[in-house]
């Protein structure tokens, strides 16, 4: 019989190839790693940036594609260096960067015996210490009575100086109002969207008139809402020895450049509506006690103006037009000088 030969050639499918080589490269392929920007109040701009890192993937086709011709060479065993694509980062310490820049600035003074008075001052520090830090998405609203809860004892806050019906009261949390003004200014100037915001009953002396925001536990409120296109992260600081609070607003900066003044000015002063009095029997001939003092009311606008780089106004848009009503002042007396009162108005 004659003898038969046989012959064969090596084949190696790609595919087969490719998919077994993925297996084996996978724990060579290294994920990038995003820039992270987080904030610290104790640095030096605020805020610490950690670079971003590039990845690598291997290169899978083209090994398979070198090993697949290796094979047909007849050399299988012939060294193979893989090749890696370079994965970069979606976000990098330069867009961190860009995204925390200072928007706004705005400080107010709680200095001398009126604002300064020790518990107010504590009401300020806690209610700065509870927004500091405070990061809100693009459509998130800030709501300054939901941050703080109710200001009672249980919560830890302390009896000072409010407002309540045109006349001072000591209530908890008194002095927070202080803060809830601070932040309106620099919300003003960051170009944010308030959604809430309500005068006092009277002009502070700690901000202008048009610029205050008043807010109470169940009643006024201050509401914004982060209306740019990136995430805002405000700064709440106390400067207990400058007797200054200081609220700052960082993000993407205003297009073109932008930055924005706030200005107020008085356009009015209302009418005088005098003092009245009323008798309380019991009080001692010639004492008095005065509830509240007569104060003058005025008119006062608001306006953001709009400057581009090199210092032009390109607009100007009122923000609020407040009346701040005048407050009939009330006296109590005693029975004498009711009486004597009552004779001098007949």
């Amino acid at each position: 019989s004659e003898a038969r030969t046989f012959s064969c050639s090596p084949y190696a499918d790609l595919e087969a190839l490719r998919a077994s080589l993925s297996v084996y490269t996978a724990p060579l392929d290294i994920w990038p790693k995003d820039a992270v920007s987080s904030y610290d109040p104790n640095a030096e701009d605020h805020f610490v940036v950690s670079e971003e890192v590039p990845g690598r993937k291997a290169d899978v086709h083209s090994l398979a594609q070198a090993l697949q011709s290796s094979i047909l060479e007849g050399d299988p065993t012939k060294p193979l260096e893989a090749n890696f694509h370079v994965l970069l980062p979606a976000y990098t310490a330069d867009q961190a960067k860009a995204d925390t820049q200072l928007l706004a600035k705005f400080s107010t003074s709680f200095a001398g015996s009126t604002y300064g008075v020790k518990n107010r001052v504590y009401n300020i520090k806690k209610a700065a210490s509870m927004i500091d830090g405070t990061r809100l998405m693009p459509g998130d609203e800030f709501n300054m009575n939901a941050v703080l809860g109710p200001r009672n004892e249980q919560g830890g806050w302390k009896i000072a100086t409010g407002i309540l019906d045109g006349t001072y009261v000591q209530e908890y949390g008194g002095g927070i109002c202080q803060v809830s003004s601070t932040l309106y200014n620099a919300v003003l100037m960051a170009d944010l969207t308030v959604t809430e915001r309500h005068h006092h009953s009277w002009p502070l002396g700690y901000i202008a008139a048009g610029r205050d925001a008043t807010i109470s536990t169940g009643g006024p409120n201050f509401r914004f809402v982060n209306s740019s296109v990136s995430p805002i992260i405000i700064s709440a600081e106390t400067d207990t020895k400058a007797k200054v609070i200081t609220m700052r607003i960082y993000g993407r900066a205003l297009a073109d450049g932008i930055t924005i003044a706030v200005k107020s000015k008085k356009t009015a002063t209302l009418a005088d509506l005098g003092t009245e009095y009323t008798l309380d029997a019991t009080l001692a001939p010639g004492q008095t006690e005065e509830v509240r003092p007569s104060r003058r009311g005025c008119i006062a606008v608001t306006c953001k103006e709009y400057y581009n780089q090199e210092g032009d106004l390109l607009r100007k848009e009122q923000v609020s037009e407040d009346k701040y009503r005048s407050i009939k002042g009330l006296v109590k007396v005693s029975a004498k000088q009711y009486q004597q009162i009552a004779n001098a108005a007949q």
